[in-house]
This record gives structure tokens, C-alpha cells and sequence, in this order.
């Protein structure tokens, strides 16, 4: 693959690598670096199914956990989680209370309220009001921000944006 195309053919200075799922991509971990020898500012969003531990420290990676509802827990490479760095967060998009509770357990559970990294707990669009979810992180405490998915407020559920 020629990076170098790929590099020269973006002006932006951010640039995110996102998915499906970036990772099942056997180039990316090199993408990336190109990107960071550019001097592009490079984050990663994975969903945490493949190994995160070849991703250069200065990526800021966004480790997508899957909730239950979405069927995907079972792929989740929790060793992921001893990689993250202070830049790094850890998203979970909750549609459901079942939902809510799981992710209140794996961050207990993996002791992520101690991780460097930022966690972010985001309402599962049409699924979960975002007033729900804040309500219940305030009466439990969770030490997490609210991630709202601006981008479905702003353009609804279309796809590539």
C-alpha cells in the first residue's frame, strides 16, 4: 500500500482510523505510524476484538468495549486494557439497564476507575435517552463522562459520517 498517497492526499492535521473495524486490517499499525511520522495528531477507535499491544503509544486509542445488547462481548481481548495510556478512553455505548450494570461491573471488575485512560459511557441512539443514562451515572457515581454521539443528532443514522 502506498502511505505516502495516502498521507500527501490528506490535509488534515487530525486524522481518526476508524471502522468496521480497523484492526482486521493486517496494514493499519503501519497506516498509523506513517500518519505519526507526517506529524498527523492519529487516533485509533477499535473495538478491542484484535490486539491493540503493536499500536504506537502515541496514537490515541479509543477502545470501543461492546455492551451485551450488542452481541459482541465475546470477542473482546480484555489484555487490551493493560495497553491503554493516559491519552486513551474506553467507550462503552449502553442501550439498556442489563447494559448499564454489565458496564458498571467491567469497570469495577478491570479496575478502571484506576486506568490512565478516560471512560466514556454513551446512550445507544434511539435506544437509550441520553437523560436516563445521565440520571443513572449521577445517582451511582460513575467515574465516567457523558459521550453523547453528536454526529446521529446531527445527521441521524446515515452512514460514513
Amino acid at each position: 500500500m502506498d502511505f505516502q498517497a495516502i498521507i500527501k492526499a490528506s490535509s488534515q492535521n487530525l486524522i481518526l482510523v476508524t471502522g468496521g473495524e480497523p484492526l482486521a486490517q493486517p496494514q493499519t499499525a503501519d497506516l498509523l505510524c506513517a500518519f505519526l511520522h507526517a506529524g498527523k495528531q492519529v487516533q485509533l477507535e477499535t473495538s478491542g476484538a484484535y490486539d491493540i499491544s503493536s499500536i504506537h503509544t502515541d496514537v490515541h486509542c479509543i477502545l470501543d468495549i461492546k455492551t451485551p445488547s450488542s452481541g459482541e462481548t465475546q470477542r473482546m481481548k480484555w489484555s487490551n486494557l493493560s495497553h491503554l495510556q493516559s491519552n486513551d478512553e474506553v467507550k462503552f455505548v449502553i442501550s439498556n439497564e442489563p447494559d448499564y450494570h454489565w458496564t458498571l461491573d467491567i469497570i469495577q471488575q478491570h479496575q478502571l476507575e484506576k486506568s490512565a485512560a478516560t471512560l466514556l459511557l454513551s446512550p445507544a441512539w434511539q435506544s437509550l435517552d441520553p437523560q436516563q443514562l445521565a440520571t443513572w451515572m449521577l445517582r451511582d457515581r460513575v467515574p465516567a463522562r457523558l459521550h453523547i454521539q453528536q454526529h446521529k443528532y446531527i445527521w441521524g443514522d446515515i452512514k460514513g459520517v
